[in-house]
């Protein structure tokens, strides 16, 4: 069962208000919530653990009554927000629902911060978060870094929105693009040399995290004198390069 509060509030009559009557609202609600600041407050922490379809389940409640909940608080948190000290900024793309739909997610990465969010993946998501910058005291000539994946629409958009940015690639996607270039070349060789055929995952796979059968097959192959090998090896060495936890 749900704890319904019924208060009989205070009322006044307005002498500047045609003589209307007014109540006084009690500091343990907001106007029209309909719930208590502390039950509020709850909910908030159950939504920042799992989604809000789940968490009107879990209280019984439905879920169109706790969207303006978390609206409001979100919206009244990031009146506050100051972004005038934001120099380096780490953004991506990511799907927010099915029918590619997507979201881009910029980060303020020396305070490790999400700042802001905007519709879409393109170039265009470069000045809605311009624009959201400056909304909250930060400017465009203060961005000293941008850290991205290597798409043309990101960086056309950093060129564009922030010209004084230097862009860097993050480690990442560039490991994305070795690997895929690596099993570009299997694929390719593997129409001349058959055993090659299956080995995919040996290859892009860090050595530490091979299976027996990967590493068998990866320790007959890497020291053969084939394109993939060589491939491999130039993976490798850019492994060492960016450090331990890359190999």
């Amino acid at each position: 069962m749900k704890p319904i509060f019924t208060v009989e509030l205070p009322r006044t009559y307005c002498s500047q208000c045609n003589g209307s009557p007014k109540t006084i609202r009690p500091n343990w609600t907001r106007e029209r919530s309909g719930f208590s600041v502390y039950f509020e407050a709850f909910v908030i922490l159950l939504m920042k653990a799992m989604p809000v379809k789940k968490v009107a389940n879990l209280i019984n409640e439905h879920d169109t009554t706790l969207w303006p909940i978390l609206h409001h608080y979100v919206e009244e948190a990031r009146e506050r927000e100051d972004f005038s000290s934001v120099q380096h900024v780490g953004f991506d793309e990511t799907s927010r629902r099915k029918g590619h739909e997507y979201v881009s997610i910029f980060m303020d990465l020396e305070k490790r911060k999400v700042i802001s969010v905007t519709e879409g993946k393109d170039q265009h998501t470069l000045k809605g978060f311009k624009q959201d910058l400056m909304v909250h005291g930060g400017h465009p000539d203060n961005i000293k870094e941008f850290s991205i994946d290597m798409s043309p629409a990101f960086i056309k958009g950093v060129e564009e929105q922030f010209p004084n940015a230097s862009l860097t690639f993050d480690k990442f996607h560039v490991m994305k693009m070795i690997n895929e270039a690596l099993d570009e070349t299997r694929r390719k060789e593997q129409r001349s040399n058959p055993e090659l055929k299956n080995s995919r995952y040996s290859w892009i796979k860090n050595e530490s995290n091979l299976n027996p059968k990967q590493k068998e097959t990866l320790l007959k192959l890497k020291d053969q004198d084939l394109k993939t090998a060589k491939a491999y090896q130039l993976k490798v060495a850019f492994q060492r390069f960016l450090g331990e936890g890359y190999l």
